[in-house]
C-alpha cells in the first residue's frame, strides 16, 4: 500500500507540471531539532513543501508564514477512530488544521490521497469520507 501512495504522489506532481521540491518531516527523534531550525533549513535549501507525519502544534507554528505548503498526515494509530466518527474527524480537522490556517498562518493544503487510502481501509464509511473531504476543501479554500 505504501508503494502505491509513493506512485500515485509521485504521478500526481508529474500531470501537475509543476517542479516543485518537498520533504517528509517526522517529530519522533531521540534529538529532534527546534521546529524554527528546520523550517530555516528547509527554506534555505529550496523545499517549497512539506509533508508532516503528525499535527504537532510547535512545528506548525513554526511553519507558519514560511511560505512553505504543508500536507499535516493523520496519526496511524487515530485512523481508526477518524474513520468511524464524523464528530472525532471535525474536531481533529479544527484542532489541527483549521487553527493553524487562521491563527499561525500556516498554508496547509488538504491530502486528497490520505482520505482515499483511509476510504480504502473502511470502505463501509466512504460516503462519510467523501462528505468530509468535500467539507475540508471548502473549509480550506475560504481560509
Amino acid at each position: 500500500m505504501y508503494h502505491v501512495a509513493i506512485g500515485l504522489v509521485s504521478l500526481l506532481s508529474t500531470v501537475s507540471g509543476a517542479m516543485t521540491i518537498g520533504a517528509n518531516w517526522g517529530t519522533q527523534a531521540t534529538h529532534p531539532l527546534d521546529p524554527s531550525i528546520v523550517v530555516r533549513l528547509l527554506r534555505e535549501n529550496g523545499i517549497q513543501k512539506v509533508k508532516l507525519f503528525d499535527a504537532d502544534y510547535d512545528t506548525l507554528k513554526a511553519l507558519g508564514k514560511s511560505g512553505i505548503e504543508v500536507m499535516v498526515g493523520i496519526p496511524n494509530d487515530m485512523l481508526a477512530t477518524l474513520a468511524s466518527s464524523m464528530k472525532a474527524a471535525e474536531k481533529w480537522v479544527s484542532k489541527n488544521v483549521s487553527a493553524h490556517v487562521t491563527s499561525n498562518n500556516v498554508n496547509i493544503r488538504s491530502n486528497l490521497l490520505l482520505l482515499l487510502c483511509v476510504c480504502v481501509l473502511f470502505p463501509d464509511l466512504v460516503y462519510k469520507k467523501l462528505r468530509l473531504l468535500a467539507e475540508i476543501n471548502c473549509l480550506l479554500s475560504f481560509l
